[in-house]
């Protein structure tokens, strides 16, 4: 007999695992550090990754004159392979947070050092992987949406991956739950 009978057959391919997000909970635990570090320095930069998806990147490149009224103009990054602008809706939770805390920066000083500790503080580091804040805001986008399609233009990506990673990863409750992180709200549940 010549050669291996195995060739013959495909290699089975294993699916990417899902891309990690926050609970509520862990959401308001981090939420509750990052207001309470540095005077809630980091509050605009994280505010605009965990609720409006942008990343990192994204924030990092946005000026005042991007946020308006109802959403926050990104004209960095590319769709598709081709440079486009997008509207990323201003939800009443990131207003909520720009409105608490308005002389946070976009850019804000010493964003990564001050981060990790608001994610050591809250309990954070072992579930914490990269695009966290990202994955958490397209999973309960979709889930209150429920369009691939609306949720893709917003976040910059394709309906087919945001169907194919974000898809059923949160219930309507905890959706509810993720709409309700204002500040008072935060400070309510941490007791301060």
């Amino acid at each position: 007999m010549a050669g291996d009978p195995l060739e013959a057959i495909d290699r089975p391919t294993q699916d990417a695992k899902d891309p990690a997000i926050l609970t509520p909970d862990e959401v308001a635990r981090f939420m509750a550090e990052v207001a309470r570090l540095k005077d809630g320095r980091i509050v605009k930069a994280v505010a605009l990754r965990l609720f409006a998806g942008l990343r990192p990147g994204e924030q990092e490149a946005l000026r005042e004159r991007d946020i308006l009224a109802d959403g926050i103009r990104v004209g960095v990054g590319k769709i598709r392979g081709r440079r486009a602008v997008r509207v990323v809706p201003m939800s009443p939770v990131l207003r909520a947070w720009f409105a608490v805390f308005p002389d946070a920066k976009l850019q804000p000083a010493n964003f990564r050092k001050i981060q990790d500790e608001a994610i050591r503080r809250a309990g954070l580091v072992d579930v914490w992987e990269k695009d966290i804040l990202r994955h958490t805001w397209i999973s309960y986008r979709l889930a209150e949406t429920n369009d691939e399609r609306l949720t893709a233009r917003e976040a910059g990506n394709s309906p087919d991956i945001i169907y194919r990673h974000y898809y059923q990863l949160v219930t309507a409750a905890e959706v509810k739950q993720f709409g309700m992180f204002t500040k008072p709200q935060l400070m309510e549940r941490r007791g301060t």
